[in-house]
Formats: C-alpha cells, sequence, structure tokens
C-alpha cells in the first residue's frame, strides 16, 4: 500500500471566529500509529478533521503526497485517507455489510455496483473486526461496542493507505478499547488518532502528539513525552509511569492536581 506522506504547514483552525490551534507544523512519515492529546477543548477534534480535509483551515495548508488537500478531488482524497467521527453511529436499520459497503463509493462509477474488488475487501473488513457472523443483521441489533467496530469496518474497507480516527475508544468498555486499537494497528494503514486515554497512548501508540495553548507543545515517544513533570504541567495531574511483569510500559494516574 503506497502511503503518500500528510503534511500540515503553517495550519491555523478556527471555529466561530476564534482561534483553536496555530502554528501547527507536523508531518506523518513512517510511525504506524500516531496520537493527537490534549485537554478538552485544546483543539484535537479540530485539527484532525483539518488533516482529514473534513474542514478547511483558517491560514496554512494541508498536503498531501505534496499536493494541496484543496486540489485534490474528494474521490481522490477518499482513496488516499478515511476518517471515522467521534460520534460516527451507522443507521439502525441499515445491514451492517451494506454499511461497511459505503468504504467502497470511492472506487465505484455512479450505477456500477461493488465488484468482485469491493466484495473482498468488505469480507475482509469485517473479518479483520470480527463481524462476519453478524454481516446480515441490522446494525441496530448490535452492541454499542460491535456499532463502534462496524463504523471502523466501514474505514478499513475503503483500503486507504491512511485512517484517521477521532476518540476511536469513547463510550467503550476496556476490552473494546483494547480491541478498537489492536484491530486499528492490524488494518495495515498509518493510524493518526485524536485520543485522551494517555495509558492507551502509551500501550498502542508510536508517537504522541501533545496540543496545548493552541499549539503544539510536544512530539515524540509516548515514553519519551509524557513524563511526570510534563503531564503535570498540561493535564494538572500527577501521574507515573511503570512497567507491568509482562514489560510493558503503563501510565497510571495518581491525583488530581492544582492548576498554576
Amino acid at each position: 500500500m503506497t502511503r503518500p506522506e500528510l503534511t500540515a504547514t503553517g495550519v491555523r483552525c478556527d471555529i466561530g471566529g476564534r482561534t483553536i490551534v496555530e502554528s501547527i507544523n507536523i508531518s506523518f512519515g513512517s510511525d504506524p500509529m500516531t496520537a493527537i492529546v490534549g485537554v478538552n477543548g485544546a483543539g484535537k477534534s479540530t485539527l484532525l478533521r483539518v488533516l482529514a480535509g473534513i474542514d478547511r483551515p483558517a491560514a496554512g495548508e494541508v498536503s498531501l503526497g505534496g499536493k494541496s488537500l484543496g486540489d485534490i478531488p474528494d474521490r481522490k482524497r477518499a482513496r488516499a485517507m478515511a476518517f471515522v467521527a467521534q460520534n460516527e453511529v451507522p443507521p439502525a436499520e441499515m445491514r451492517v455489510r451494506d454499511f461497511v459497503s459505503l468504504g467502497r463509493l470511492p472506487y465505484q462509477g455512479l450505477f456500477s455496483g461493488n465488484s468482485a474488488e469491493d466484495l473482498a475487501q468488505i469480507d475482509r473488513a469485517l473479518e479483520l473486526v470480527g463481524l462476519a457472523d453478524v454481516a446480515e443483521r441490522s446494525c441496530g441489533a448490535l452492541s454499542g461496542g460491535q456499532r463502534r467496530r462496524v463504523c471502523l469496518a466501514r474505514a478499513i474497507a475503503q483500503d486507504s493507505p491512511i485512517l484517521l480516527l477521532d476518540e476511536p475508544t469513547n463510550h467503550l468498555d476496556v476490552r473494546h478499547q483494547q480491541s478498537v486499537l489492536r484491530l486499528a494497528r492490524t488494518s495495515g494503514a498509518q493510524v493518526i488518532a485524536a485520543i485522551h486515554d494517555l495509558d492507551l497512548v502509551m500501550n498502542h501508540f508510536d508517537r504522541v502528539i501533545v496540543i496545548d495553548g493552541g499549539t503544539i507543545a510536544a512530539d515524540g515517544a509516548p515514553a519519551e513525552v509524557l513524563t511526570r513533570d510534563f503531564v503535570a504541567d498540561v493535564f494538572h495531574v500527577d501521574s507515573c509511569q511503570f512497567s507491568s511483569p509482562q514489560g510493558r510500559t503503563h501510565l497510571a494516574i495518581e491525583r488530581e492536581i492544582s492548576a498554576q
């Protein structure tokens, strides 16, 4: 899967005339899993939507493969990047397979229907998220965790080299949080996710970008970025890193501390 480089240069994002983030200069290259973190209202979701081409930046430029997103037709952009919104919910009356098949629309003509390649990608996505056995059920008959996996399957079926996820673990129990992030990694796409759980970032992501004060406060490996002092400064909690018996590094939040 050829992966074009996604780059933001001098990007500013506004909402309602108010600047949310500015002076954003980042590129996404070889890291399989990148997390974007920050306190509530820091601009994680806003930045992710601009990176995905859903919204346009107020200033600066987002480019894909060296070409401005604004100059790339929607269908071509969708073949390069798939996006799952924070509160995306499949229609209750729609069959699981039919919803997942929406991921193939960027490859189809107006009345062409699903090709053999489309069907293969749909089946692959359903198998990957563990929902092949419920493919003919209505989405409304599924649990919340299953519906979240249906949305991920739709994005995986899109077969785009870049996968952008807005709070993919939101409203999921602990088991399904682990499952969704594991599936994201095994999808084969480069994953860029806005997420709030720092321990999940520590365990599942190769890179973390921290948004604070409207700009990038840190960018690097989670264990190197999410130090006790840094987490205290940005998130106003006392924390510590520790290793599990299996050798995995975790981040524990110990208590809230007063913001200065």
